[in-house]
């Protein structure tokens, strides 16, 4: 039992302390200088929908991209003009308008457009302080002294820049364009430091608050779900319903920034911390523990909820936790582990220890096929096939329909096999994954693979992926082989790239074609179309410990590009089951999230599906 639980410290210190939060359903993740982060001091952050790619404007930085595995950094030491940075927009994939201390950039990946005074001196001002894309087809870029400019949201390659005033500096005082908001109307709200609000409805401009009712000056507004006008005066928080403005709340720090989540939880930004408004009570959230009074200096939230913090000393990514424990079923069976399948499009898939094919409905694992008893209770299917599925259970595989839940055959397994688990290619093929190699399916018979070579080395299988190219990977205990074009070519466990025992447990091909392997030794390791290969940044991801520990990686496609990922490592030492999964989600990109430990049993993500009625159990006699 010591043993034991040395292991679960040592195994949770190997990953970032996740701060403690007000809201149940949210992780942080610092990024910070050693993460990637050019500097630490983050003015703005913006993305755009069609790329997983987050754009982090820093002061004396330049400017951060991250896609959630790599950086790239826009700053002098790369050729960009400017280091001190104030906003960032980003209109496409790999474009975007950067606004610095001393000028306006427009970025397509490696080709940039510079606009400044002194190279235009029509040009009323180059000194940016904010940015919005208030249209397809424009950007409004707010400036130092009050000025605010249209320019086109994207420049073709060899056409010059054009811009035009939208706001003189006659309104404002020549003051600062602080913030700048297009609401569910169309009209753009600007926060302005020293006159307060203003509003462009239409044609024209118009006060709507002086700094005097806001409580000091506007550094920022923004728009909540239920349409009200939300600006910030100096410790004043104000709520503008379009007939008055009243002060929701007042803060001791000075207010910087506000922002609401899709859900309508406000946050708060000071120069003391990051505030957060729950059950009408507003609490301090710690984004760090040693360094809790951060200096916020911009909020910016993202559709699916995710909530980017710029601080001083870096920025901070609240994500909500995707995963719930969900192991309640009407007979209180165990539901075994590897045998999840849970697809975007469909409820989640189980086997039970009772030999039964579970489904969830939304809040139970319900039997919906009741397949022969078996001595032992190893199980697992395949990803369902045109409403069909493979399902491993001891040493027989069943082919069963899920509409309506029947069993369409078996197939048994010979015994010194020692089967281990299925794999159903994408040509439809299915293949035996055993002790003694691999095997596939061939007319109800069971063809070693590869076949025809009689000196080759048969080990135990611990996974495989079929490429979209044709290509085979395959993991074994001892080595990683690559099967292309009928040609071979091995991964020994311990040479230069796989430096461990069973070099992986698990291969994915990412939407880039990347390949994704999860290892015992230093965790993720990459490879992309060239063969390059990359380490993860974070160590031990599946830990290192004796060979019976197994990592599993479920990706899924949610959304506009979204993808899932889980890690999801069991361990049964002692019959002392455990089981730690970590999931998260941005973009296209993987990334760490909440640590969920439990001692029994099996976690699953709910995704979005319409919950069905609970079908009949159809009972089999064992005849076949």
């Amino acid at each position: 039992m010591k043993k034991i639980i040395l292991f679960i410290l040592s195994a949770l210190l190997a990953f970032p302390v996740v701060a403690q939060s007000y809201h149940p359903n949210w992780s942080v993740r610092a990024f910070r200088n050693q993460d990637g982060l050019p500097y630490e001091v983050v003015r703005d952050i913006s993305w755009h929908r069609d790329s997983p790619v987050v754009w982090f404007a820093t002061w004396s930085g330049g400017v951060a991209c991250f896609d959630g595995l790599n950086w790239r950094t826009l700053a002098p030491s790369t050729g960009f003009p400017f280091d001190s940075i104030r906003t960032v927009t980003a209109v496409g994939a790999g474009k975007a308008w950067i606004g610095a201390d001393l000028g306006l950039v427009y970025v397509d990946l490696d080709r940039k457009v510079v606009l400044t005074k002194e190279k235009y001196p029509t040009l009323v001002e180059s000194n940016c302080f904010s940015s919005l894309r208030v249209s397809e087809e424009e950007v409004w870029i707010g400036t130092f002294s009050g000025y605010i400019l249209a320019v086109s949201a994207e420049i073709p390659a060899g056409a010059s820049p054009t811009w035009r005033v939208v706001l003189g500096d006659e309104l404002t005082r020549g003051a600062q364009i602080r913030k700048m908001i297009r609401d569910r109307q169309g009209r753009i709200w600007v926060a302005n430091s020293d006159t307060g609000v203003l509003c462009f409805e239409g044609s024209s401009w118009r006060k709507v608050a002086t700094s005097d009712e806001l409580g000091g000056d506007c550094l920022s507004i923004c728009e909540a779900p239920d349409g009200s006008i939300w600006a910030t005066g100096l410790n004043a928080l104000n709520r503008y319903d379009g007939k008055g403005w009243e002060v929701v709340h007042t803060f001791h720090p000075a207010i910087t920034c506000v922002v609401f989540t899709p859900d309508g939880i406000p946050l708060v930004g000071t120069n003391k911390g990051l505030f957060v408004r729950q059950n009408e009570k507003w609490n301090k959230f710690s984004l760090d523990q040693e360094s809790p009074d951060q200096y916020v200096e911009t909020l910016a939230c993202q559709p699916d909820g995710i909530v980017w913090v710029g601080t001083r000393v870096g920025a901070f990514r609240l994500s909500p936790t995707l995963w719930t424990q969900c192991t309640d079923n009407d007979n209180n069976s165990k539901l075994l582990e590897k045998s999840l399948i849970a697809e975007p499009d469909r409820p989640p898939l189980a086997l039970s220890e009772n030999n039964e094919l579970m489904q969830f409905d939304g809040t139970l694992w319900r039997p919906i096929l009741a397949l022969p008893s078996r001595e032992t209770s190893i199980g697992m299917m395949t990803r369902p096939r045109e409403e069909k599925v493979w399902i491993l259970s001891g040493t027989d595989v069943f082919h069963c329909s899920l509409t309506p839940p029947a069993l369409l055959e078996k197939i048994s397994v010979p015994g010194q096999f020692d089967p281990r688990s299925l794999y159903q290619d994408k040509k439809g093929d299915l293949w035996l994954l055993s002790s003694t190699g691999l095997y596939r399916l061939d007319k109800g018979s069971w063809i070693a693979e590869p076949a025809g070579k009689d000196n080759y080395i048969r080990e135990k299988i611990q996974g495989m992926a079929h490429l979209e190219n044709g290509d085979y990977w395959i993991g074994y205990d001892d080595r990683v082989e690559h099967w292309h074009g009928g040609e071979i070519t091995s991964y020994p466990a311990r040479g230069k790239i796989f430096q461990g025992w069973p070099p992986t447990g698990v291969i994915l091909e990412t939407h880039d074609k990347r390949l994704i392997f999860g290892t015992p030794s230093y965790g993720l390791l990459f490879r992309d179309t060239k063969n390059n290969w990359t380490k993860s940044q974070r160590k031990k991801v599946c830990f290192e410990i004796e060979f019976h520990l197994f990592m599993r990686i479920l990706v899924k496609s949610c959304g506009w590009g979204t993808v899932t990922m889980a890690f999801l490592s069991s361990m049964a030492t002692s019959g002392f089951p455990i089981n730690i999964m970590r999931a998260s989600r941005m973009g296209r990109s993987f990334v760490w999230g909440n640590t969920l430990r439990v001692n029994c049993g099996l976690l699953s993500l709910g995704a979005p599906f319409t919950p069905i009625p609970a079908p009949k159990v159809l009972r089999i006699p064992p005849f076949l």
